[in-house]
């Protein structure tokens, strides 16, 4: 009976109503900009705690625009916007979760959902640089359908170590693709495993949101469906504190993989190897048997030792590394229309800024000859200014007084 309430509680909750509740219903059609986030204003909140529901988008942009990390720690010191949803005739279940706050990863989703695709890439580029898991398929509960996020990731850039220091756009990078998806309920948190597994004896990044953290214990709402991919593991080219010797990015599926068929196809398709956590493999025989994967298939179940599964699902990715194939996320935007997903790309305000961006670089070829034609007083003539001003502030024929 608990399950079936629960059941119910999931699927009556729409789009529509999540973003009511946190004042973000007009920005749907009316898409925020980068220009709006920035603009200087009195901060209403104090801290890591929002005054409101409403306040609460606005506090995470604002942290999360600054570069701070705790952004995805901020807490509502009162309920939920339930009443004003309910007089405005969208159906909203009340419960206790509902005044605690909201789970992180619906309150991300919202956002991405209202942001244009320039603000998109700003939050991308900010989530990237705080070590946060960033969105590569973002879902839409009211039409069951997905975006390739190509566009909002193109402006992160990485630096590595692997056969020499290598630094390019992350859409742009071949790289080995691990998925991490579960079937069934789970006793054990693959999100916070995952950050283990990714993590050096160092430091220690909580890169997926899981439900140890703050509000991550809180019902999802809209966010089910989506597949976040990781900062992405890079080598610095130290052994000692190198999990593995080649980079690796990592893709996580957020709930019940049978659910989401469009998602896992995806990702079978993409991906060197799926990892699928599940405990009760018996009762999920019947969808195991039916899967068809291009891509190695790890199964985990869940022991009491976490450390030797830690250890061993370690040695199963660097075995896999080994002998895997590499996809940039560009390519990805290949496979992805074939399956039914859009490419955010694909929008016109996206093709026009592209068109822009490619008639800017295209003279570009030799950096300094470019650097001497376009920027010529920032060669010669600088250096000479410079020069000129040290000797300026510069003591002369003075002798050292004792």
């Amino acid at each position: 009976e608990c399950e079936i309430k629960c059941k119910y509680h999931c699927n009556d909750i729409t789009m529509e109503s999540v973003l009511m509740e946190l004042g973000l219903q007009s920005h749907l059609k009316n898409k925020l900009t980068l220009k709006s986030v920035l603009e200087l204003r009195k901060p209403s909140d104090e801290g890591q705690t929002a005054h409101s529901f409403t306040s609460l988008p606005w506090l995470f942009l604002r942290k999360l625009m600054m570069v701070n990390s705790s952004a995805r720690r901020i807490k509502c010191a009162s309920k939920s916007n339930s009443e004003t949803c309910k007089k405005k005739g969208i159906n909203i279940i009340k419960t206790s979760e509902d005044r605690k706050g909201i789970n992180p990863l619906d309150l991300i989703t919202a956002l991405f959902h209202c942001a244009d695709p320039f603000l998109q890439q700003e939050m991308a580029l900010k989530m990237s640089t705080c070590q946060f898991a960033v969105p590569l398929l973002l879902p839409n509960c009211d039409t069951n359908e997905c975006t390739l996020m190509l566009w909002a990731l193109r402006d992160i850039t990485k630096q590595f170590r692997s056969h020499g220091l290598e630094e390019n756009s992350i859409v742009l990078t071949d790289l080995p693709l691990i998925s991490i998806v579960r079937l069934g309920k789970n006793s054990a948190s693959k999100s916070e495993f995952l950050n283990k597994l990714l993590s050096n004896k160092q430091q220690n990044h909580e890169t997926f949101v899981h439900w140890k953290l703050a509000n991550g214990n809180v019902p999802r709402k809209i966010c089910n469906g989506l597949v976040e991919i990781s900062c992405w593991y890079l080598p610095s080219g130290k052994e000692t504190i190198d999990k593995f010797k080649e980079p690796v990015a990592m893709a996580n599926l957020r709930g019940d993989v049978s659910e989401f068929e469009v998602q896992f196809a995806f990702l079978s398709q993409t991906s060197s190897a799926v990892f699928l956590f599940c405990d009760d493999l018996d009762s999920n025989q019947a969808f195991l048997n039916s899967l068809q994967l291009r891509s190695k298939l790890v199964l985990v179940c869940t022991t009491n030792d976490q450390n030797s599964k830690k250890t061993w699902n370690k040695k199963a990715v660097a075995k896999i590394l080994a002998d895997s194939s590499n996809v940039s996320i560009e390519k990805m935007s290949k496979i992805a229309p074939d399956l039914g997903i859009d490419v955010d790309e694909n929008d016109g305000i996206c093709q026009n800024a592209k068109i822009k961006a490619v008639k800017i670089i295209k003279d570009i070829g030799n950096i300094p000859e470019y650097k001497m034609r376009e920027l010529p007083l920032q060669g010669k003539p600088l250096k000479e200014i410079c020069k000129l001003e040290k000797e300026m502030h510069r003591l002369k024929g003075t002798e050292k007084k004792h």
